[in-house]
Parts: structure tokens; sequence; C-alpha cells
């Protein structure tokens, strides 16, 4: 396993533990034996200390807890009020605005800045996700390296990271699923392990007021965006409606009711 994808699989199973009634289903023992030969021996174990340390130092998880002091646990984030929880409708809108002004990915990290500010591949990872899940449609691997300014096959290899199979068999990340191009649907069994997927997309929930929930990011624990986020959307949508282009009626009105709740969830996230 890479790095990238120790890290993301341990925040997946800290998520289920915290949902899980099992006892000790959050310690160091129950996460590791749920990734058997990933921190074997000596070299295994300095490779704990190092993911936990990497996962600590964002302020991602709590660790030295009961029993022991071998327990770990995802930190607790404030809980997002229903009446703030973006639509369909506003995700799109926020979308549409992104490729209005040619932005790109959001360069915002939603898992915080680690220390020293320097960006690593999990941070380039979850940003794609946080992009995919303002999609509604399938994203083309070309213009997701287009707009990450990577090549195509640098794309494909980070988005490949949230569906790994080396621990989960849905993988990593199980809404994220790529496509084949048309017609392919019916021929799932036969397409060539070899062939790279033309494009990716994560798999909406059944609210139409919460569509990314037990999606994306949730999966792994963290939903709502966070205050660099919400101020990263809040200036995307200002810059939209600001830029003089011409913005349907209903786009204005619907970006201006995601502003309006990314506004309140501001001010839950500073106080």
């Amino acid at each position: 396993m890479t790095p990238t994808e120790r890290l993301l699989t341990i925040l997946r199973h800290l998520k289920d533990a915290r949902e899980s009634d099992v006892v000790d289903a959050g310690t160091s023992t129950a996460i590791q034996k749920n990734m058997p030969g990933v921190y074997e021996g000596r070299s295994g174990k300095r490779k704990w200390r190092r993911d936990i340390q990497a996962l600590r130092d964002r302020g991602l998880i709590d660790t030295d807890l009961p029993p022991g002091r071998t327990g770990l646990r995802l930190r607790k984030t404030d809980p997002k009020p229903e009446r703030l929880h973006l639509s369909s409708e506003e995700h799109a809108a926020i979308n549409r605005a992104r490729r209005m002004l040619r932005v790109g990915v959001s360069g915002v990290s939603p898992l915080g800045r680690p220390p020293g500010g320097a960006r690593e591949e999990i941070d380039e990872v979850v940003r794609v996700l946080r992009f995919l899940e303002e999609n509604d449609d399938e994203v083309s691997i070309a213009e997701l390296a287009c707009m990450l300014q990577l090549p195509e096959q640098r794309a494909f290899d980070l988005v490949d990271g949230l569906t790994s199979q080396g621990v989960f068999v849905d993988g990593l990340v199980a809404s994220v699923e790529f496509g084949y191009g048309d017609g392919d649907e019916d021929d799932e069994d036969d397409i060539d392990v070899d062939v790279r997927p033309s494009s990716v997309f994560v798999v909406r929930g059944f609210s139409r007021l919460s569509p990314t929930r037990g999606r994306g990011m949730d999966e792994l624990g963290f939903f709502p965006y966070t205050l660099a986020e919400t101020e990263d959307r809040i200036a995307l949508i200002d810059n939209a409606l600001e830029a003089g282009h011409p913005i349907p009626e209903r786009m204005n009105r619907v970006l201006r009711s995601a502003r309006s709740k990314l506004c309140d969830w501001r001010l839950i996230l500073g106080r």
C-alpha cells in the first residue's frame, strides 16, 4: 500500500469503529489487524508510528486513549445543522461557477494543512474527491487532468488510490467509480484490466438535500467543509457573481442560497 492508501485506510477504519458497537474496535491492535501485512516487523512499527503522527499532526485523530493508551478516534468536528447542507442543485451551481471562471479544482485540502505547510499526495487525492462530490455527472480523466494541470496518468493514479482493493473489497472509498466509455456497461466483466478508464464519478446519496452524506469524504468520517474550504467556496461564488458574466437567474438565486448557507456555517466554525 502507498502512504496515501495507508492513511486513508486508517481513517476509514476509525470511521467504521466510531459507528460500531464492537468493544476495542478503535484500538491500534484492531486497526493493524484489519490491515494484515502492512505494519508487521520493525519497519512496520516505524511505519505505523509515522502514519499515526501524520494524522495527529493534522488534527484529524486523537490518540493515547483507553484502553491502555492504545485507543484511537477521529477528532470530533462541529455537527452541521440540517438546514446548512448544500443541495444537489447548489453543488451543481458551484461546479458550474468553477467551470465558468476556469479556476480548476480547489487548491484547499479538506484534511487541513500539514506541519510546515507542505502539501502531500493525500491532499491531492482528497481535493479531487471533494471536486467529484460537487459534480452530478461523470468527469473525464482528460478534463480532470487539465484542471489539475497534471498528466492524465497522474490524474488517474490519484483517483485510483481511492478505489484501492488492498483492504476493502469495495475499495477505500466505495462511492468512487470509473467509467469506460459508452456501451461498456453491459460488458463489465470483459473489460481489460489494463485499459485505463475514460471517466470517474462519485455515486450520490439518496437525499436530494444532502447528496454527499454517506459518500465521498463522509465515508472517511469528514463530511462538512472545513473553515478554509468554506471560505474558498464563498470566494468562488463572490467571484462568479461579480465577474460580469451573464448568469441565468436561477443559477444566480441558487448560488446566493449556497452562499447564505456557507456564511452561516463559517460563523459556526469560527466560534
